[in-house]
C-alpha cells in the first residue's frame, strides 16, 4: 500500500504531458475519426519542456470588432435626432460576434431614454451571427439579418423587430429552400417579453421558450417548441418536433401538423 507521504495525490497538473498513462483503444472507430492519427498526434514523444510553463491569461481582453453595428454607428455618436430613422449600409458578421445590439439596446434604454430622446435606429447585418443575436433588443430597433444565427436568438426581446432570411442569391438557383432549412440555433426567443420576429427558415430546439409577449413567426421548429410559454403569438408554418407547448399556461401558437401535447394544450384541427 502507498503511503500519502511518499505519493501525494495527483492533480492536472502533475499528469499534464503524461502520455504514458493514456492507451490506443483498437475497438474504437468512429466514422468522424477514421481519418485522424492518434498515434501521431496524439501519443507522438514529447519535447522536453513543452507544459512546463504555466499559462497566463492575457491582461487585457481581446479587441472587438468595430461596434458590431452598420458603419460606425457609435455609442457616444448622436444617432438620435428629431424625428428621422437612421438606417446604414449592411454590418457583415461572423460567428465569434456574439450578443451583437446588446449594447446597443442597454445604451439606448439607459441613456437616450433617460434623455427623452426615444429614436427609431434601423439596423442591418449580413453573415453568421454568434450567440445571442439581439437578445434583450429594445422597441426603438429595427433588425435585419441576412444569413443566419447561432443559438439564443432574440433572448429576452424587448419590443424590438427582427426578421433574418437567407442570402438572396442562395434561392436563386432554385435548388436552397428556406423552408427546409435551418437558419437560427436553439433557445431562441427565451424569455422575450415584446416585440416582433421572423425568420425565413426553421429553428432548433426550444423555440419560444418562456415567450411572454412577442409576436413571431418561423418555417419549422425543433423539440419543446413554445414550452413554458406564457403570451404572445407564435405561428409555425412548417413542422415541429416533441413536446409542443409543455407547460404553456398562456399565449396562442398556430401550428402546422404538429404532435400536440393534449393534455397541456388544447388544440384543434382544420
Amino acid at each position: 500500500m502507498f503511503s500519502k507521504a511518499s505519493h501525494p495525490s495527483p492533480s492536472l497538473a502533475s499528469l499534464s504531458a503524461h502520455i504514458d498513462l493514456l492507451e490506443l483503444l483498437d475497438d474504437l472507430s468512429l466514422s468522424k475519426t477514421t481519418r485522424f492519427d492518434v498515434a501521431t498526434t496524439v501519443l507522438k514523444p514529447i519535447e522536453k519542456g513543452l507544459f512546463t510553463q504555466d499559462f497566463v491569461a492575457p491582461a487585457e481582453p481581446a479587441p472587438s470588432r468595430a461596434l458590431l453595428c452598420p458603419a460606425g454607428i457609435h455609442f457616444d455618436d448622436q444617432y438620435v435626432g428629431e424625428g428621422k430613422t437612421i438606417s446604414k449600409e449592411p454590418y457583415y458578421l461572423v460567428n465569434t460576434d456574439r450578443a451583437v445590439g446588446t449594447r446597443l439596446a442597454g445604451d439606448i434604454a439607459r441613456r437616450q431614454r433617460a434623455e427623452g430622446k426615444i429614436q427609431p435606429v434601423e439596423l442591418k447585418y449580413t453573415g453568421a451571427a454568434g450567440q445571442s443575436f439581439m437578445a434583450f433588443a429594445v422597441s426603438e430597433m429595427k433588425v435585419s439579418l441576412e444569413g443566419d444565427a447561432n443559438d439564443y436568438v432574440c433572448k429576452g426581446l424587448s419590443g424590438a423587430h427582427v426578421s433574418i432570411f437567407p442570402p438572396r442569391e442562395a434561392e436563386a438557383n432554385g435548388v436552397f429552400q428556406a423552408k427546409d432549412s435551418v437558419i437560427i440555433g436553439n433557445t431562441c426567443l427565451y424569455g422575450a417579453t415584446s416585440g416582433k420576429f421572423f425568420a425565413a427558415g426553421q429553428s432548433g430546439d426550444r423555440f419560444g421558450v418562456r415567450n411572454s409577449g412577442v409576436q413571431a413567426v418561423i418555417e419549422g421548429a425543433g423539440d419543446h417548441c413554445c414550452e413554458y410559454m406564457t403570451n404572445g403569438v407564435v405561428l409555425v408554418l412548417g413542422p415541429t418536433g416533441i413536446n409542443v407547448g409543455s407547460g404553456m399556461t398562456g399565449g396562442v401558437a398556430y401550428l402546422y401538423d404538429p404532435s400536440v401535447n393534449d393534455d397541456m394544450i388544447a388544440s384543434r384541427r382544420e
